[in-house]
């Protein structure tokens, strides 16, 4: 799941988002925090704040939250008080 999770910050560098997108949900699909937090922030950018909610729904219960999961958090809840 790290290795996706890796090539779709590559790919974020890159500003090739749709296919960051693509390792990021894969990785998260195998349960990596990490990658669903990078995710969420996609989302989050491009407006997609209910699909962001879905998938930082389904993460923020597991015991191993990481920061760029909270960061993700925090980002659509200011998002959703504007």
């Amino acid at each position: 799941a790290s290795t996706l999770n890796n090539i779709g910050v590559s790919y974020d560098r890159l500003k090739v988002i749709s296919k960051s997108n693509e390792y990021f949900s894969s990785s998260s699909e195998q349960g990596s925090v990490l990658a669903t937090g990078n995710l969420a922030l996609n989302l989050i950018s491009a407006g997609f704040y209910k699909e962001a909610e879905n998938i930082l729904d389904r993460d923020r219960k597991k015991e191993n939250i990481n920061e760029q999961l909270i960061k993700a958090i925090e980002e659509l809840n200011s998002k959703k008080e504007k």
